[in-house]
């Protein structure tokens, strides 16, 4: 008989292994064995038994003995290979997901039936009622935030009495919810993520790997090998912290979903707003929307300045005057800038319009010697003397960032600091607001709009809105979108939002509650520009000696290019954020429902001297 091992941390697939019945003992899919390779004893996971092999028995080498029985169930078996084939990397890659580097020795994994406790919530839709009763797949989305806490209870004490739950959320929800969630499940909610110490992961995945428990983490619990997963819950859905930028570059919503899909339960995702690529699912019918997706906004402390108004201001008087009040109030006042600021799009001094490529419809940025440039497809042309819109002849090629706001503040007489390190920098500073009895006021990219102070009334300042819309990124707009609606629905005290767009469709959308009129309107411009959810994209990027770089880019050019059906854009020199080899970007556009590991083989990009990363779903093109 013949084993099909995969061996975790290793840029491996399957690897044939022979074993008798009688010695180690009959071995099953999801069995983990200890395995001999390169003269060392390793752990590995069977993947598949068979009796015949095209392999001589006399080559193969023999199983050693095994670790634990159908240890990886059988959903979590199809998900390795599922994620594999989508972001196009080595099964061994995403079994070091399931299996990481904390865990060693024998595990064991032990079954135990736990009801959660009643405690008079209310009963789930009839709908997602029905798909727990039947245990069948199904998304289901909410995007109210006052009905999701009560949906949030219920959906878990409906799925805990079945197996295990694995919410996923971004740490502020995890502060709000986990104590929560103790209160009334106590010790079976487990907390699992990459803030946590090395011996703290080690205990909580042991725990999780023996009984059913109520799993709680951002990314890399989606990956737990739980005892009958029957719920799933993705909190936030937009949040950027659930993309994974090393290798699989793994999106935890869509891992989630699929893993869902295999097990056979039912899924709950809180967005508000959906995303893009949700709202096209719902409005295909394949998720379902369990309320409504528009609100209603009290424009009553939300102030839109018009930037054209004062050109050469950085501050606008509106938003000087209310954060000087703030200041004579000992109040934390939030000024926002987008951290990249620093592309410097082209925008018309005149009405606001920005310039964008013909070919893919992202921003272009200033390259220099008067020349714009697209960093998404790598067209590149002559800045125009006249803006094509009202012909005026003034362009601005200034984004300001970070420190240049701090510099302009101090200027005008503005006590404030930068905020840049993460939220744990702006919760000292309000400590020391606290402890002192002064607020300075905060600058900062996106940390300050996480910060749990935003749960307070107080002023947010957006100083340059347009950045958010206008970076070279198809993203762009859907993110200020959402971004603009998530910080609405908290309600701050007073808003003020400075732009040179005030007529912006996106603005007057966002500021209406009419979330389901922009997601329309992004699809028809998705559709047009042919960007997800209409295709797929894979973004391939290239690092070493910049000669053998281009000549590898431009053969990996030659072979996609005659694929029916593939669109490629670039390649691209990307900008140097520190010193090393220069980067080379190919996006390859892909049919919607063509698995990428069907066109881009991973084993053909092997180059003893260039680095190959492939991001599948890139949530940002800069």
């Amino acid at each position: 008989m013949f084993a099909d091992v995969v061996v975790p941390r290793t840029p491996l697939d399957e690897l044939t292994y022979r074993f008798a019945p009688e010695e180690p003992g009959e071995l099953h899919p999801g069995d983990i064995v200890r395995v001999p390779l390169r003269r060392k004893t390793v752990t590995g996971a069977v993947l598949r038994v068979r009796a015949d092999t095209e392999i001589s028995p006399e080559e193969i080498q023999p199983v050693i003995d095994v670790v634990a029985s159908q240890f990886i169930t059988p959903d979590l078996l199809r998900l390795l290979r599922w994620a594999a084939d989508y972001y196009v990397c080595h099964l061994g890659e995403v079994l070091e997901l399931v299996l990481p580097q904390i865990v060693s020795g024998k595990a064991e994994a032990v079954t135990a039936e736990i009801g959660a406790a009643e405690n008079g919530f209310n009963s789930l839709p009839s709908e997602l009622e029905q798909a727990f009763n039947a245990g069948n797949f199904g998304v289901w989305v909410t995007a109210q935030r006052s009905e999701f806490q009560k949906l949030l209870f219920d959906f878990i004490r409906r799925a805990f009495s079945n197996g295990s739950v694995i919410i996923l959320m971004p740490e502020a929800y995890r502060t709000e919810f986990l104590p929560l969630l103790r209160r009334v499940w106590g010790e079976r909610v487990i907390e699992y993520h990459h803030q946590m110490g090395k011996k703290q992961q080690k205990a909580a995945w042991q725990a999780i790997v023996r009984t059913n428990h109520v799993v709680v983490g951002m990314r890399s619990a989606v990956w737990l090998p739980v005892r009958r997963l029957s719920g799933v819950i993705l909190v936030d859905e937009n949040a950027e912290s659930f993309k994974e930028e090393r290798v699989p570059c793994y999106h935890a919503r869509d891992v989630a979903v699929a893993r869902a899909r295999f097990a056979s339960c039912p899924v709950l995702v809180f967005a508000s707003p959906p995303s893009v690529e949700t709202w096209w699912n719902l409005r295909r019918g394949k998720y379902h929307l369990l309320d409504r997706v528009n609100f209603r906004i009290d424009r009553t402390n939300v102030f839109v300045v018009d930037m054209r108004q004062h050109r050469r201001e950085l501050v606008s008087p509106r938003a000087l005057r209310d954060l000087r009040n703030a200041l004579k109030q000992q109040q934390i006042a939030l000024c926002y800038i987008n951290r990249r600021g620093l592309s410097r799009y082209v925008e018309c001094a005149d009405c606001g319009t920005v310039l964008k490529c013909s070919r893919c419809q992202s921003p272009y940025i200033l390259s220099g010697a008067g020349r714009v440039r697209c960093r998404v497809c790598g067209a590149e042309d002559e800045a125009p003397e006249r803006c094509a819109v009202c012909q005026g002849m003034n362009f601005n090629y200034r984004a300001p960032g970070v420190d240049m706001v701090v510099r302009e503040l101090k200027r005008l007489g503005i006590e404030c600091q930068s905020v840049t390190g993460g939220a744990q920098d702006v919760q000292l500073a309000a400590a020391d607001a606290g402890a002192t009895g002064f607020a300075p006021v905060l600058v900062g990219t996106r940390t300050v709009l996480r910060s749990d102070r935003l749960r307070v009334p107080g002023l947010v300042v957006f100083l340059n809105f347009d950045t958010e819309f206008t970076i070279p990124d198809f993203r762009s707009r859907e993110r200020a979108f959402s971004l603009l609606v998530s910080l609405l629905s908290r309600k701050p005290s007073r808003l003020i939002i400075q732009t040179t767009r005030p007529e912006d469709p996106l603005l007057e959308l966002a500021l209406q509650g009419k979330v389901s009129s922009f997601l329309d309107q992004e699809l028809k411009l998705r559709a047009e520009a042919g960007f997800p959810p209409y295709k797929r994209l894979v973004a391939v990027e290239f690092s070493g000696e910049e000669k053998t770089v281009v000549n590898w880019v431009n053969k990996m050019v030659s072979e996609l290019s005659v694929l029916p059906g593939i669109e490629l854009l670039g390649p691209v020199k990307l900008l140097q954020r520190r010193q090393g080899n220069p980067q080379f970007r190919l996006i390859v556009k892909l049919p919607a429902n063509l698995m990428p590991a069907k066109v881009i083989d991973r084993r053909k990009l092997r180059h003893p001297r260039i680095r190959v990363r492939i991001d599948v779903d890139p949530r940002e093109m800069l």
